[in-house]
């Protein structure tokens, strides 16, 4: 019986990742079944109007 491995990845960035992951060898095991992979977007989770993801600076900037 042959396992999937299933990630998410969170991150800002998607469309960096996405392209890794259809060219290298994650984009081999994804084609063979052997990975599932999803990435969620950081910012549709963000806060007010902007979908803010940052925080106030350590140390006060």
């Amino acid at each position: 019986m042959e396992r999937t491995l299933q990630l998410g990845v969170v991150t800002l960035f998607p469309e960096l990742f996405a392209s890794f992951a259809e060219t290298s060898f994650v984009g081999r095991a994804r084609g063979q079944g052997a990975l599932d992979l999803h990435f969620e977007w950081l910012r549709e989770h963000g806060l007010g109007k902007h979908r803010s993801v940052d925080d106030t600076p350590h140390g006060g900037g």
